[in-house]
Formats: structure tokens, sequence, C-alpha cells
């Protein structure tokens, strides 16, 4: 495994006034956006400072003007929180060590496919919203606390009765990132669109870890939070294949700084 990240973590006044750029991510939860979003910038080894963002804190959003997190703020340009822009803001300022493939149809897939992973109406959201209805359901017994199951279903647009068709979705992407890997695995590569890794790749390794957190020494969270990751890990089990786990063992083993995330 690797060692742990050397970008230095800073509170958010140092961050203001810093310059290049500045990665605020979320501490003590498995976010795969804010673990993709830091891996991408310590694969291309472009210097940057960490802001780790708590739930509840508000000097970030203060600052930003952005509640959530991650965002990646770059001198002077406007803040940048989805994971396509944050991509393209690190493949911008270090085109030297590319995560995104030169090849057309090779782009169209890892943009394509990491919609499906992390973008609106994507796996990730579909597993907040069965989980959401796991909490509502159980007064917080199960999935996320109360408070952050509120928060989260007015951000995720839930919906009562939507648990069932939201776990079929995300079987259905689990499906299709099985079937790609098998292909790629068939051509003799380790990885998803070659013999490369690429950016999606760590999206799927990422999101991967929140669906099936690794033990608290590799993947430590707030004891509070662990429940509601494991719950996506039990209603999605038998979809978990045992290749895709394969596959994120490789990626995290290789790519990413361990511990993960902050």
């Amino acid at each position: 495994m690797r060692g742990m990240s050397t970008l230095p973590i800073v509170d958010v006044e140092t961050a203001r006034t810093a310059s290049g750029l500045r990665l605020v991510v979320l501490g003590d939860v498995p976010s795969p956006w804010s673990q993709a979003a830091k891996t991408l910038v310590e694969l291309k080894q472009i210097p940057a400072v960490l802001v780790k963002k708590k739930f509840g804190d508000t000097t970030v959003q203060a600052w930003t003007g952005i509640a959530n997190g991650p965002i990646a703020l770059y001198d002077a340009e406007p803040p940048r929180t989805g994971w396509a822009e944050i991509l393209e803001l690190c493949e911008r300022i270090q085109p030297e060590r590319p995560l995104v493939p030169s090849d057309p149809e090779q782009r169209v897939q890892l943009f394509g496919l990491g919609h499906e992973l992390l973008g609106a109406g994507g796996l990730m959201w579909a597993a907040r919203l069965f989980t959401l209805e796991a909490s509502f359901a159980t007064d917080g017994a199960q999935g996320f606390m109360l408070p952050v199951a509120k928060y989260l279903a007015e951000r995720y647009g839930y919906t009562p009765g939507c648990g069932a068709s939201a776990k079929a979705h995300a079987r259905e992407i689990l499906a299709v990132m099985h079937a790609r890997l098998q292909r790629a695995t068939q051509r003799g590569h380790d990885y998803l669109l070659g013999s490369e890794v690429s950016a999606l790749d760590v999206y799927l390794a990422a999101v991967l870890n929140a669906l099936a957190p690794l033990p608290g020494e590799q993947c430590p969270m707030h004891r509070a939070v662990r429940p509601a990751f494991e719950h996506m890990r039990s209603e999605l089990q038998d979809a978990l294949t045992p290749e895709l786990l394969a596959h994120r063992e490789r990626v995290v083993s290789r790519h990413f700084q361990v511990p993960l995330l902050i």
C-alpha cells in the first residue's frame, strides 16, 4: 500500500489566502467524490493544499458559498464541485500525467461511465436513495442517522417508496461495470480502458469503497456513519462481484494513498 498523503492539510483561513489549487474534501466519511478528487490530484502530482470539511461545519460555505464537498479552487477561478469539471481542471493543470485517454472513443466511455457512477441519477445517487428509505423506515436504526437522512433527502430528491427502483438502478449500473471490466480482462488489461490507469478506474474504486468499505485501518470513518455504508453493502451484496472488488483492491493498492481520505 502507498503511504499517507503528502498534501498538507490547512485550515480555511490559510486556504483562503493561498494561491494555486485548494481542495476541500469531506472528512470522516468515505465520500467517493472527495476520495476520487484527492486521488486525482495525488496521481497527477499537482501541488495543492487540503481542507477537511466536517458535517455541520459552516466555515467552508462562508468562504466558497458551497455547502458540500469536494470543492476545487484554483487561483482566482470560480469554485468547481462536479466530478467532471474537477477532472478537467486537473488535466489542464498537469497535462503531462494524463488520466483521460487521448482516444476519443475511450474518452466518451470515461465520461459516460463516470456519470453513471457519480453523476446525478447515477449509482451513488441511487444508493443514497435506497439507504434513505431504510433510514426513515427504521427511525435511523438502519442507514443514516435521522438528522443526516433529512439533510440528504432534500439534496437527492427523496420520495417515499423510491427505494426499490433505486436499488434496481444501482444493480444495473454495477452489472454494466462488471461487463466492462470483464471485456478489459479478456484483452489482458489490468484497467478498464487499457493497460494504463485512468480516472475511470479511480472513480470505480472510490465508489466500490463506499458500497463495500475497506476495514477501518484502511478506511477510517466516524463510527456513526459506517452503518449507512454497511447497509449499502448488504443491499447490493450479490451485485458487488468478486471481479469488481478485486479491481478495487488492485487500484487502491497501486494508486491510492492509504489510509483513505484524511
